[in-house]
């Protein structure tokens, strides 16, 4: 017979486990951590420090990762005055040394305009888990403008000389035609 309050327990310990180590990205609005701060976290004590600085003391479970085969990368905006603000990443491997190194290209995202948002203090944050890899670089992604092209000339002659070169053309033109005639 089996044991229904064991099986339950075992059932919920198993999501639990599997919901500890089921996160990719964990971003907010709250952080212990004050000054504007990229970390790469390569090992279980250096999580376990980058967590208690993040809750800042208070009680919360550190999420799981597998340092044989994972990292961590955390972006830090530092304090803001007002909430709304975020930080979004990608995460990109680098095209010409793929397996070795990676770009995190991050971006502020202010609060959206004409929304009412709360003057309060904030420490916007970002923590993804990826691939282990040799070497991090950040950098900040910034929207890029493509200059306007400026207009193409109208003419560089003006009207006198445009006319002279037309009536050169054109003698030019008559000069052909005779020249056909008289073969």
């Amino acid at each position: 017979m089996i044991n229904k309050p064991l099986l339950a327990g075992l059932m919920l310990l198993s999501s639990f486990a599997s919901a500890a180590s089921a996160w990719d990205k964990i971003s907010g609005q709250s952080a212990g951590v004050k000054q504007k701060t990229f970390v790469v976290v390569r090992s279980q004590a250096e999580w376990s420090a980058l967590w208690a600085k993040h809750t800042a003391g208070k009680a919360q479970a550190r999420p799981c990762v597998d340092f044989s085969k994972e990292m961590v990368v955390a972006v830090f905006l530092g304090e803001r005055n007002q909430g709304g603000t975020k930080v979004e990443v990608t995460v990109m491997a680098d095209p010409l040394e793929p397996q070795s190194r990676m770009v995190v290209f991050y971006r502020e995202v202010p609060p959206a305009s004409g929304r009412f948002n709360m003057q309060m203090l904030s420490q916007p944050f970002v923590m993804v888990k990826v691939p282990l890899k040799a070497k991090v670089d950040f950098e900040e992604d910034q929207a890029m403008s493509i200059p306007e092209r400026p207009a193409a000339p109208q003419s560089i002659f003006s009207p006198e000389e445009k006319m002279r070169i037309l009536k050169t053309m054109d003698g030019l033109q008559a000069m052909a035609a005779d020249a056909r005639l008289f073969r």
